[in-house]
Formats: C-alpha cells, structure tokens, sequence
C-alpha cells in the first residue's frame, strides 16, 4: 500500500487549499488565524509521506542525491521566485487577490500526487 503516502499527502492538499483560500479572504481575525492553522496542518501534512515516498523510489546510492534535488527545487521555487512573483502580482491585483493564487498550486500538489499514486507500487518494487 505504498500509494497512501500519495494519497494521505494529495488529501492534504485538497482540504488544505480551501481553507487557506478562507483564510485570506474572511474579515474575522479570529477566524483568519482557525482557518489557517488548519489549513497549516493540513499543507504540511505531506512532509513525512512524500519523503518517504522519496526513499522508497530511488535507489539507495541515489538516495542522497534525490533529497538534495527536491530541497533546491523546494526553495527555488519558494523561498527564492516566490516573494517576487507575489509582490510583482500584489502590485497588479492588490495582495489578498495575490495570495489567492497559492491555493492552485496546492491543488496542482494534489493532482500529482493522485497522479502518480498508481505507480508508487511497481516503482516501489524496484529498489
């Protein structure tokens, strides 16, 4: 059943990308911050299984290098692009409508999680 590290992850980012959205657009401070703790929980519910996933994948010489490869990728695409892409957008749209659009990256997450979930057993069945 190695496709539920995919799934538990992909389900994550379903219910998390919902909720992040209400967060940034309810008026409740109180309600902002509940909704993104849950949405928090559920987004980074997919840390342990997708590094599993990782492992269970790649061959043990490769192993290493796999993780070295999704951790620049992470803050590549994160830590590095992303406050200026969000600020260039927050400049065209305002900044709630800007963050507005991390949630289809979420849902993009999801979808290939659960693409790839059929496949984690003959991959998995390699190493």
């Amino acid at each position: 059943m190695d496709r539920g590290y995919l799934l538990v992850s992909g389900w994550g980012f379903v219910i998390g990308a919902p909720l992040a959205v209400y967060s940034l657009v309810t008026l409740s401070v109180i309600t902002c911050l509940v909704a993104m703790f849950f949405a928090e929980f559920f987004l980074f519910l997919n840390t342990g299984p997708l590094n599993t996933v990782i492992v269970n994948v790649t061959a043990p010489a490769l192993r290493a290098r796999a993780f070295a490869v999704n951790i620049f990728f992470i803050h590549a695409l994160g830590d590095a692009i992303s406050p200026a892409m969000l600020g260039w957008l927050s400049d065209l749209w305002g900044l709630r409508n800007a963050l507005l659009i991390t949630p289809a990256a979420f849902i993009a997450a999801s979808f290939f999680c659960f693409l790839c979930g059929p496949f984690m057993g003959e991959d998995a069945g390699q190493r």
